[in-house]
């Protein structure tokens, strides 16, 4: 499916959707499964500190003759209230967080789609480093750093190509002309 949409002032974007390749859609599931060990394994160890804060509590293998018997009926009253506002709030938040980071990449993958999109590039080179940038279309990542090669191939009139998942915005390559440059779950810019 192509379809031209206007993007800013004068530009004009192309877009088109093809299906991911075998190795684009590995790189989806590596990142997939990198952030889904990240987000269970902080779940779970932060669910294991507040288990332990409810079952030994912080009288527990103490000998204080300053610790009273109301104190120790104060903490049965109240540490469950705040363990479970602390639970309520963890899981609201690493919900929210599987949605906004994890979420879309497992969209992608079962959408089985990418995106491609041209427009005129424009180049960008650090006055003092030779470091080469192209400014992309994107409002999160207006410059990605390239290769010389991509940054020489920039001309005026030319066209260049992002290849991205439509949900997660990752990034599989960017193309000016014949030059491309791919990214994988390594090297990457992640999304744009």
């Amino acid at each position: 499916m192509v379809k031209t949409t206007h993007f800013g002032r004068d530009s004009y974007l192309l877009s088109e959707q093809q299906p991911l390749t075998t190795a684009e859609k590995n790189i989806l599931i590596k990142i997939r499964d990198k952030k889904i060990w990240i987000i269970l394994s902080s779940y779970v160890v932060l669910l294991t500190v507040l288990i332990l804060a409810w079952a030994g509590g912080p009288y527990k293998g103490r000998r204080s003759r300053s610790i009273t018997e109301e104190d120790i009926e104060r903490y049965k009253v109240v540490a469950p209230i705040l363990i479970g506002i602390f639970f309520i709030a963890l899981t609201i938040y690493f919900v929210n967080y599987y949605f906004k980071t994890l979420h879309p990449y497992i969209k992608d993958i079962k959408a089985g789609i990418k995106e491609l999109l041209y427009y005129e590039p424009e180049s960008y080179k650090t006055p003092f480093f030779e470091t080469y940038y192209i400014k992309t279309i994107s409002k999160k990542r207006a410059i990605v750093r390239v290769t010389k090669e991509l940054y020489d191939a920039i001309q005026p009139g030319c066209r260049a190509c992002i290849s991205l998942s439509p949900s997660a915005r990752f990034v599989f390559s960017i193309a000016v002309d014949e030059k491309k440059i791919e990214f994988n779950e390594k090297n990457s810019i992640l999304d744009l």
